[in-house]
């Protein structure tokens, strides 16, 4: 269990730019993992802006979850919506 910002960045890492389900259940690209004043946080782009989640709770990385056809269109649906691109 990871317990160290540079752990919790190497675990993310795989997953940066890439479209997740947030643990309150939207689809978010994930951007980093930030060191707040209290607290570890995913900080996730999302169609309503930024937004932080504690690295308490989790998160779900769909590439490689659903098929890549229904990924590869997700994103295609994310980018053209959004400034940030998702991969």
């Amino acid at each position: 269990m990871p317990v160290t910002l540079e752990e919790l960045k190497k675990e993310v890492e795989p997953w940066i730019n890439t479209l997740c389900i947030t643990e309150s259940f939207s689809i978010a690209r994930m951007m980093d993992v930030i060191d707040g004043d209290d607290d570890f946080y995913y900080a996730f782009d999302t169609f309503t802006g930024k937004e932080l989640h504690s690295c308490v709770g989790t998160f779900i990385p769909l590439k490689g979850l659903v098929d890549e056809e229904k990924y590869d269109r997700m994103v295609r649906i994310w980018n053209l919506n959004n400034t940030e691109k998702a991969i």
